[in-house]
């Protein structure tokens, strides 16, 4: 059975031999042979696309299963790892720049994003540097915090967005890649059954009905400019401080706009604004390693009695609140027990914990957090990376801007499976 990548890259020739019969009669009556080969490549193009979209979700699918299950499948095959390791971003800026033309590695990789990107109904014509989706999510076939080989994947780009994205390290979270059109999520408040009253008694309603919610490409962008001299000078090494930089911002844009209590303008929907996530009493006043302790057990305890815990639970808190939740272990009779299993990678309560900048608080005085079920969330991602290379806008000081365009999306499908609050640091 052929890969996504393999289809895709068979759709692409079918586009090519399309392309090629229609210019070859742009104006003109195709012959009658010409006429049935070419609705015969409509359809190729149309089974094609279908069976794309079905190895997708297969693909996705099974990435999936294997998080949930604490296992790992092999996320990029030993083609497409050499692949990345060949790939120089700076050597792809320069060939653009100089002739528009590319070869070897960067043809590759970035012919291979074009057609994701085409798929995904998305510009990628002209100068573009074009990174396939799968490059720029979290490998799942190593272990990122102690392999003695750290993954080599697309530029420092991809490395920065896994390393600060919240969202790509929490387990449990629904990612999918490759998307080409809007997709459906099936949505339903909690069901409940009752006991028959007697042997051929009428069975009663079960609860909410099943609606859907969509997921939808929502664009970030921005645009840095490199100077030439700098690029001829320090070529890798200068790319890759500046596609760190770019890598780091998109986390950080991508953070806010998750795990912020209110919605960030123009883009998707936080978690903590989602309808139906659960509320309780905070502590109402500060102490020292106690309240904020007890604002997390609480946070558990308000979901378990509510949702149960079954599922993929972790706490997402403001960076406000570290401080205090490490401070908190067995004070007072609070006993969260608190460990930590590397950069960002805690426990609480036998729970994962993360902390982000990206959650509201008010310095010195509260931090925001949230705590459920991470299996609930769906992050899709249209496209990869879309880096177009203009070398005429700033010309005049000799650089080149680098616009960088993302296509993300994600949704909280069960509300009442989170909870939210704010705990006072002072």
């Amino acid at each position: 059975m052929k890969s996504s990548k393999q289809l895709r890259e068979d759709r692409g020739l079918v586009d090519g031999e399309i392309l090629t019969l229609r210019n070859k009669y742009e104006g003109t009556e195709m012959t009658q042979e010409d006429a049935t080969k070419f609705d015969e490549l409509i359809e190729r193009m149309e089974a094609l696309g279908n069976e794309i979209e079905s190895t997708e979700k297969r693909e996705s699918a099974t990435l999936a299963a294997a998080k949930r299950a604490g296992g790992s499948v092999q996320s990029t095959n030993k083609e497409e790892k050499q692949l990345s390791e060949s790939f120089d971003m700076a050597k792809a800026v320069r060939s653009l720049t100089s002739n528009g033309q590319l070869n070897g590695a960067e043809k590759e990789m970035i012919q291979e994003g074009i057609n994701e990107a085409r798929n995904a109904g998305i510009e990628s014509g002209g100068m573009r540097i074009v990174i396939p989706s799968k490059f720029m999510e979290k490998r799942t076939d190593i272990d990122q915090a102690t392999s003695a080989i750290q993954p080599v994947t697309v530029g420092a780009y991809s490395d920065a967005l896994r390393e600060n994205a919240v969202y790509a390290n929490i387990p449990g979270v629904n990612i999918y890649t490759g998307l080409s059109g809007d997709m459906k999520l099936p949505v339903t408040a909690k069901q409940t059954l009752a006991w028959s009253t007697a042997e051929n008694s009428a069975a009663a309603d079960g609860g909410a009905n099943f609606t859907k919610d969509t997921l939808a490409p929502v664009r970030l962008t921005g645009y840095v400019d490199v100077s030439n001299r700098v690029l001829a000078q320090n070529g890798p090494a200068a790319m890759n401080a500046v596609m760190t930089d770019l890598g780091r911002s998109e986390a950080e844009l991508i953070n806010t706009a998750m795990f912020s209590t209110a919605s960030v303008t123009n883009a998707p929907a936080s978690l903590a604004a989602t309808s139906g996530v659960l509320t309780f009493t905070e502590a109402a006043t500060y102490a020292y390693g106690t309240s904020v302790a007890k604002d997390y057990l609480a946070a558990l305890k308000t979901v378990a009695n509510d949702h149960g815990l079954t599922g993929n639970h972790s706490y997402v808190g403001s960076t406000e609140l570290i401080a205090d939740i490490l401070a908190g272990v067995n004070v007072a009779g609070i006993s969260p027990t608190v460990t930590s299993g590397g950069y960002n990678q805690y426990t609480i309560n036998g729970m994962n914990a993360f902390f982000s900048t990206g959650n509201t608080k008010v310095a010195g005085t509260s931090g925001d957090a949230i705590f459920g079920d991470f299996s609930r969330v769906h992050f899709g991602r249209w496209g990869g990376l879309n880096i177009l290379v203009d070398p005429y806008t700033v010309a005049g000081n000799d650089q080149v801007r680098l616009v960088v365009n993302s296509n993300v999306d994600w949704s909280l499908v069960q509300g009442a499976a989170f909870t939210k609050f704010t705990s006072l640091t002072a």
